[in-house]
């Protein structure tokens, strides 16, 4: 039988093990909270899968897309399913990492892999909101053909009641679209597939994303090409 002797009161102990084990459990979580505030989002796109194949087979068109994420070479595994053909990854910075996708049908067909993008590492990103002269490498691609993916920061002092939007205007200041924005703190990422509120496409030409954040403004030129 083993046996741990104590001197202590058996109250003191228990107090004592309730103790350390709320303290563990704090620290981690403060640090997994340390290591999401230190994430990069980056904007991820790609074509829509092919509908035949390579011995022109035709293939049910894809609904949704498998992204799977590859960590400083290691075997890469599924980071998320999506239903469009672009989204926003929060990476670590000084990871190395590629990204590969496949399309999935309505009957669960799926479709071959991409090759692997290019390696991409993040590096910390400024405290710094937004920095003026650098607009137009807010949205990713820009210009864009089908969608592309405005970044922006929500910052972890914005008041509960402080004003919060992202918009999108024609030259002629119309409104042609708007999004529903999360408050919580960290880079962000919504995408604009070039159509307005109605669903209407727009035509190839430039545009401008207004990001709304408390006091501050920030103006983003979108080019529309054919």
């Amino acid at each position: 039988m083993f046996t741990i002797a104590s001197t202590k009161p058996r109250s003191t102990t228990i107090h004592a093990l309730r103790t350390t084990f709320l303290a563990t459990i704090l620290s981690a979580a403060v640090a997994t909270l340390a290591m999401a505030q230190t994430t990069v989002n980056k904007p991820v796109h790609w074509r829509a899968s092919p509908l035949v194949n390579a011995q022109g087979v035709p293939l049910p068109p894809s609904t949704s897309y498998e992204v799977w994420l590859e960590e400083d070479g290691l075997a890469d595994y599924l980071k998320k399913t999506v239903a469009d053909t672009a989204c926003v990854l929060a990476l670590v910075p000084g990871v190395s990492y590629r990204v590969r996708v496949r399309g999935v049908s309505s009957g669960g067909v799926r479709s071959a892999f991409s090759v692997f993008s290019d390696p991409y590492r993040p590096v910390r990103p400024s405290p710094v909101t937004v920095q003026r002269g650098d607009t137009d490498n807010l949205a990713a691609p820009n210009p864009f053909t089908d969608r592309t993916v405005i970044s922006f920061r929500v910052p972890e002092t914005l008041a509960a009641s402080a004003p919060l939007s992202l918009e999108i205007y024609d030259v002629r200041g119309h409104r042609l679209q708007a999004f529903e924005l999360s408050r919580e703190p960290g880079l962000r990422g919504v995408t604009w597939d070039g159509r307005d509120a109605t669903g209407v496409r727009m035509p190839a030409g430039v545009y401008l994303a207004r990001f709304r954040c408390g006091s501050a403004s920030t103006n983003v030129k979108l080019t529309i090409i054919p």
